[in-house]
């Protein structure tokens, strides 16, 4: 079986991730564990070169791919030989996705199209498509992006579907726009322009007040779980601290794709508003997404490994 599938960028932080058969409560240690070993072994590794490790059983093929690193885990019928296999058909397919080798911005953009690919090549446990066209059609290639969104939402977050950019009545009011047939910067914009300028101003402070409240709680939840740390007093207490950060950890980074889907949503409807409204209103606007508080991920990321932290304090050793 594949036990994991996970994408990382140059700093360690998980981009991507897939988990079959794998506990929740282990999921942790995979991904500190992938990283550590990422960060000790792939410096200076060439594009797709393959290398090989095995912890507690199973194996794990890895390799960078671009600004992004790639860890595949596998036991029984997935031993080595068998996941350079997987991890060639999942390189494959992003750098077809991509046009190119990824750098990370690029790889965000187009994060659920990859996600649906990734889906498509393995299959609970088990690598399902290997053929480059059937997975470029069944991963998105001619699925409208719209419903990809959604489906990448639906699958990931259900509880905050609705805080979510709403990407399908923002397409609407690009449609009610007059296109611009020359692809240059128009001297007045419509009113339809405007409406549709409204509307995404309105869904970027929808979004980003509901990252920035989260992100506030996060911070309390976070300072108490470390005064809880410091005050133990038996086994069964930190039983119930260890199960109460790992919830924790795992909302926050449920927060962490809130984010990275948000962007890529907001990448695409700012494209198509670029081929109605010009390169000079898209530059401007792409000047707006980079600076979105709910792109700005550095707290989110310290809380997460804080937490991390905090669960170390209180592991076993290996």
């Amino acid at each position: 079986m594949i036990l994991a599938v996970l994408f990382a960028n140059s700093e360690g932080n998980i981009l991507v991730e897939r988990f079959n058969g794998v506990p929740t409560e282990e999921r942790l240690h995979w991904r500190s564990f992938l990283v550590k070993l990422g960060a000790e072994n792939l410096k200076g590794v060439k594009n797709e070169e393959l290398l090989v490790a095995s912890h507690k059983s199973v194996y794990i093929v890895y390799t960078v791919l671009g600004d992004v690193s790639v860890y595949v885990v596998g036991k029984d019928e997935y031993d080595e030989l068998a996941l350079a296999e997987v991890i060639f058909v999942i390189t494959s397919a992003v750098k077809d996705v991509c046009g190119k080798l990824p750098t990370e911005r690029l790889f965000l953009d187009k994060y659920g199209r990859i996600c649906l690919t990734l889906d498509e090549i393995i299959w609970q446990g088990y690598l399902e498509n290997t053929d480059k066209d059937r997975i470029r059609r069944l991963g998105g290639g001619e699925m409208k992006h719209g419903k990809r969104h959604r489906a990448e939402v639906a699958r990931s977050l259900p509880e905050w579907q609705f805080k979510f950019l709403s990407y399908k009545a923002l397409k609407k009011k690009l449609k009610l726009m007059n296109p611009n047939p020359n692809g240059r910067h128009r001297a007045r914009p419509g009113a339809q322009d405007m409406g549709f300028k409204q509307s995404l101003n309105r869904e970027l402070d929808k979004v980003n007040t509901f990252y920035l409240d989260k992100e506030e709680d996060y911070i309390i939840m976070f300072r108490e779980l470390e005064s809880r740390a410091e005050n133990l007093n038996g086994n069964e207490q930190v039983f119930e601290l260890q199960r109460e950060i790992l919830d924790f950890h795992s909302e926050m980074v449920m927060l962490l794709h809130y984010s990275v889907i948000n962007f890529a949503g907001l990448m695409k409807i700012v494209k198509k508003h670029n081929k109605r409204a010009g390169e000079a209103v898209y530059s401007s606007y792409m000047r707006r997404v980079l600076q979105q508080p709910f792109f700005s991920t550095e707290l989110l990321y310290n809380l997460i490994r804080g937490c991390e932290a905090i669960l170390e304090r209180f592991s076993p050793p290996e």
